[in-house]
């Protein structure tokens, strides 16, 4: 098998390359391993040269060194080839899917990223593009927005900018219309507080918006909020942070949490469009339709980690 290790040079503020080029090296020497490292400067670039190699029909397993977001521009590169394996080496901000993961620090091993074993993971489709952890519309995905605003305005870390996004979106007012449609014909046409579609359980840095999501059961989770008043939507978010949403009383009475297979959503308002926000990536959609693809793609576990659920 031919080893592929992508590196985003933009992932840790640019940090990332300078420290993780050293440990490829050192674990790969005297190995006598077939392995290439390639600097993907833009997602289509890196998504191109995926599925270049892919064709070849070559055994190959592709390491996506980055975020979230470069991880899903891989995805669809190896999407639909049989030959192709996908790995993730955590060195974005917010490393969402890999929290999916006991011992997740083993993903930063590379030793143990060359050990790893791949197993078949299910497949968010949304429209036309892929994503293999979580999408968000609502206020997550608004806090998403802001927290990039601060980022590119301000000297400002991760955390803060996140916490600071928050501050600001609840200031503003938390008010989403939307209209769901999900499969075997229900309807859910209100105002939401936010809405979380998970084949994985995390965003935004660790929030667990979807604790029971599992990668492989054939299902998506749909975590839906209720329209609330400003001072019960700070305790609900701690717990929606730390995953007890759906174990504290108060919350539950606030929260619909299902399992699907597909469903649609769509601005209540003629005109308008619906920000999505795809593991910190937010996009402007007229309509979006998510469905799960089960067993879509192999992913490989590093030696010792495995699913949490």
């Amino acid at each position: 098998m031919k080893h592929i290790f992508l590196i985003n040079p933009d992932a840790g503020r640019g940090k990332a390359e300078k420290e993780l080029l050293p440990k490829i090296l050192r674990a790969v020497k005297g190995k006598g391993l077939d392995y290439e490292i390639h600097r993907a400067m833009t997602l289509e670039s890196g998504r191109g040269f995926v599925r270049s190699r892919c064709e070849s029909g070559q055994p190959v397993r592709f390491y996506a060194c980055g975020g979230d977001g470069t991880l899903n521009g891989l995805l669809s590169g190896v999407y639909g080839f049989s030959n192709a394996e996908l790995a993730c080496v955590p060195v974005g901000s917010g490393n969402d899917f890999v929290r999916n993961f006991k011992n997740k620090k083993h993903f930063l091993n590379i030793e143990r990223q060359l050990n790893g074993k791949a197993v078949p993971v299910d497949v968010l489709r949304y429209n036309d593009r892929y994503a293999l952890n979580m999408l968000n519309i609502g206020l997550d995905c608004t806090v998403v927005s802001k927290a990039a605003d601060l980022k590119r305005t301000l000297i400002f870390g991760r955390g803060g900018a996140y916490m600071g996004g928050a501050a600001k979106a609840l200031m503003e007012g938390a008010h989403f219309p939307l209209h769901m449609e999900f499969e075997g014909g229900e309807v859910l046409q209100d105002d939401f507080l936010l809405l979380a579609m998970g084949n994985g359980g995390f965003c935004g840095g660790g929030f667990q918006a979807a604790p029971r999501a599992k990668l492989q059961d054939g299902f998506f989770d749909v975590c839906i909020v209720k329209q609330l008043d400003r001072r019960r939507i700070l305790p609900l978010l701690r717990k929606y942070r730390s995953g007890l949403h759906l174990e504290d009383e108060e919350c539950r009475r606030h929260v619909i949490y299902k399992q699907c297979k597909r469903m649609t959503i769509l601005p209540e308002r003629e005109g308008e469009r619906l920000s999505v926000s795809v593991d910190g990536d937010v996009g402007a959609y007229d309509s979006i339709t998510v469905e799960l693809i089960p067993e879509a793609v192999r992913f490989s576990i590093p030696e010792g980690a495995e699913p949490i659920r």
